[in-house]
């Protein structure tokens, strides 16, 4: 999941990198690219300001 949607995808080999300290994107573009289509095509709004995300109908939502 990723809350900024201009970031770019993280993807980890958790068999090898329990800790995700190494992103293994750029080696899978085609995956980052998978995310991306299946976050767009089941993504539904949240009735909840401070769930909503990815698509935000709300404003900005301000932590003070």
């Amino acid at each position: 999941m990723k809350k900024d949607s201009n970031a770019t995808w993280e993807i980890y080999n958790l068999s090898t990198d329990a800790n995700e300290s190494s992103n293994v994107a750029a080696q899978h573009p085609d995956l980052a690219e998978k995310f991306e289509s299946i976050l767009k095509k089941e993504h539904r709004n949240s009735q909840i300001r401070e769930w909503e995300f990815v698509d935000p109908k709300f404003a900005p939502f301000e932590v003070k």
